[in-house]
């Protein structure tokens, strides 16, 4: 695996892209959300 191609790649596109034209990016993350609710931490940790 050539990590100096793969690097390129993905400087390319955080350059050339805005999130919502990649597919990582969601408005509101729903299912992180819920997943670090389920840890009934107190805002403060």
């Amino acid at each position: 695996m050539d990590l100096s191609k793969n690097k390129n790649h993905w400087d390319i596109v955080y350059e050339t892209k805005s999130p919502d034209q990649v597919s990582w990016t969601q408005e509101k993350p729903e299912i992180s959300l819920d997943f670090i609710a389920s840890f009934d931490l107190k805002k403060r940790r």
